[in-house]
């Protein structure tokens, strides 16, 4: 696969980047679509998928910070395992096991008593509104370049944000009127 990903670039510095990507990250990209598709045909699948998005958008992409560039594989991945999971309803959809409940103690009593972090509010938003949140504002990437790696159209964008606002408003609403 690598031969065909270097093959379609123009340039030698995008040749050894697509094989640095490929060398470096294609076995945690794997994981991450097996985790979500639970399927290690359907992973390679999105694995591809995403590699191929990626170099299409690699002009107007920054893959000089690891932390950034992991987050930005692990989400194009992720999308293209749930864009695999809506086209094909075939598929099976193995829910992640719950964890487990434990007894409330006094600490976690405390703890609900603090605000909640910024962080630990666009934790508990949908997946799919929280990868836009994190590219948007947290990586910075602006509205087209979140859109076309994510496969969406812009105005989806800006309508996933605003759905994550209302989100945090109503449950920073519900914690203070209780």
């Amino acid at each position: 696969m690598l031969a065909l990903y270097m093959a379609m670039v123009d340039t030698d510095e995008e040749r050894s980047l697509v094989e640095q990507l490929y060398t470096s990250y294609e076995q945690m990209m794997y994981k991450a679509a097996f985790s979500v598709l639970k399927d290690s045909y359907y992973a390679e699948d999105a694995v591809h998928e995403a590699f191929l998005r990626i170099i299409r958008n690699m002009s107007c992409l920054n893959f000089d910070d690891d932390k950034k560039t992991r987050a930005l594989l692990v989400i194009t991945v992720r999308n293209v395992c749930f864009n695999m999971l809506r086209r094909n309803k075939r598929m099976p959809v193995i829910d992640e096991p719950e964890e487990e409940t434990e007894d409330i103690s006094a600490k976690e009593e405390y703890l609900k008593l603090e605000a909640p972090s910024a962080a630990e509010l666009i934790k508990q938003l949908p997946d799919e509104i929280r990868e836009v949140i994190v590219m948007r504002f947290i990586r910075g990437d602006d509205a087209k370049t979140t859109a076309d790696i994510l496969g969406i159209s812009v105005p989806t964008v800006y309508s996933r944000i605003r759905r994550a606002r209302e989100i945090i408003k109503e449950f920073i609403e519900e914690e203070y009127n209780d």
